[in-house]
């Protein structure tokens, strides 16, 4: 049974992220273009194939009339051809960072599978911009719970992360945070958005090791911003079928490929709640290892 401390909700939630200012830095980020078969016909797709691969730079241009998203930024290569739009998790900051004087963006990588292509935006910020994505997602006070739980189910914290986050109460400390390097700051935000989308647990064929699941809290009926953090039944029931969908991975990347009703009869388990077999089904109907 867990014995760690609940930390309580303040009285007034951090629901957006306050960065303390720190020396402006040259940082890279990469970003991604989206719609591209759309944009672009055969012959256009081929050559933007060998545009990507000399890197050559994009311009970006917000599209206020687009009729399907407001927000929506259009991508031009350097020839004045619509090769497709930043992916709309990101228009928000990516406009943001479009007003600094040095901003500049360049192709990077192709990906066939996606449809996508990959950009590099180099620009000179006091701020993390991988921070600045996660806090477009998630509030810090979100981020307190993904943490407790996190910690709650045997994750291991990183060095740079000591005293970020408060022991008694679901806050964070920016000012600590801020006085770490733009590269750790960095690192911390693609570990946390991690931490919003998986649970850590222990590898069943690995006692020592740990693993991580996907985690869709939507399946349990909440979300981060619902989830109340003392509701030790539900958090206990989470963990249980955390457990038990790590058996079921790792069962599958050793060559298992029954669905989860047969993976459920193998063991031995007899009226499996809703909650854990549409959890297997994502696994199952995705065909994810």
């Amino acid at each position: 049974m867990d014995t760690r401390k609940i930390p309580v909700e303040p009285l007034s939630p951090q629901l957006t992220y306050e960065p303390s200012p720190s020396v402006p830095q040259t940082v890279h980020y990469q970003s991604r273009i989206t719609g591209i078969k759309h944009c672009l016909d055969e012959k256009q797709y081929e050559e933007f194939e060998n545009t990507v691969f000399r890197r050559e730079s994009v311009r970006l241009i917000p599209e206020p009339e687009n009729q399907f998203d407001g927000n929506a930024i259009a991508a031009y290569t350097a020839d004045g051809v619509k090769c497709g739009y930043i992916a709309r998790e990101e228009t928000a900051m990516i406009k943001s960072l479009m007003e600094e004087p040095d901003f500049k963006a360049s192709l990077f990588y192709m990906d066939f599978m996606a449809g996508s292509a990959k950009i590099e935006i180099t620009v000179s910020t006091s701020v993390s911009l991988y921070l600045m994505k996660l806090f477009c997602q998630y509030t810090p006070f979100e981020l307190c719970k993904a943490n407790y739980l996190y910690l709650r189910w045997g994750g291991i914290p990183d060095s740079t992360e000591e005293g970020i986050f408060s022991p008694d109460e679901l806050i964070m400390d920016f000012d600590r945070l801020s006085q770490l390097e733009l590269m750790y700051q960095d690192r911390l935000a693609q570990e946390w958005e991690e931490r919003m989308k998986k649970a850590t647990v222990e590898n069943p064929t690995n006692k020592k090791s740990r693993m991580s699941v996907p985690l869709d809290l939507s399946v349990y009926g909440t979300s981060w911003k619902e989830i109340d953090v003392s509701n030790q039944p539900l958090l206990d029931l989470i963990e249980i079928e955390n457990k038990m969908l790590a058996i079921y991975i790792r069962m599958r990347r050793q060559g298992f490929r029954g669905t989860p009703e047969e993976f459920m009869d193998e063991m031995q388990v007899e009226s499996p709640n809703e909650t854990i077999m549409k959890r297997m089904h994502y696994i199952y109907d995705n065909n994810r290892l």
